[in-house]
């Protein structure tokens, strides 16, 4: 059964965070990114936020480093694309990664704290744009814009 909250601006919606963490254990509890029985994963959980968008709270290993004291940009690249499927699921939508593109903005150190949001831009039938920021001290450290499939 899904439950529903009120949106302000018009009738109840699906809620998103259960939504999304329904999609998430159905379909990714073993994502080597966000998959809560992937003891090996990376441990990303983002959570609802508003406008559509979800959040989480990503800690860099020093053992996630590419060159020394830096985060490997293949990480970078993953979070994004993790944050952004989470953020399907939490609009109720099941996709893959059809087309990445990632802009790394500066370097990321190792051993830090970042945020993660994603946002969708669009849907149209099975196709939808998105778009992700990593963040560390309110500086964007990359950002990704991507294109998902719904699988079939």
């Amino acid at each position: 059964m899904t439950t529903t909250t009120a949106d302000r601006d018009g009738p109840a919606e699906p809620d998103a965070q259960y939504t999304l963490g329904l999609r998430r254990q159905q379909a990714h509890a073993r994502c080597v990114v966000c998959g809560g029985d992937n003891d090996r994963g990376l441990g990303l959980v983002c959570e609802a936020a508003g406008g559509g968008a979800v959040v989480g709270v990503f800690q860099a290993e020093p053992w996630m480093a590419g060159y020394e004291g830096q985060l490997h940009g293949g990480v970078i690249a993953a979070l994004l694309d993790s944050a952004m499927t989470q953020c399907l699921f939490a609009h109720d939508h099941a996709a893959v990664t059809a087309k990445l593109s990632v802009r790394y903005l500066m370097l990321a150190p190792a051993g830090v704290r970042y945020t993660v949001e994603a946002h969708l831009v669009d849907s149209r039938g099975t196709r939808h744009r998105m778009k992700a920021k990593l963040v560390h001290h309110d500086q964007t450290v990359a950002e990704a814009k991507a294109l998902f499939l719904d699988r079939r």
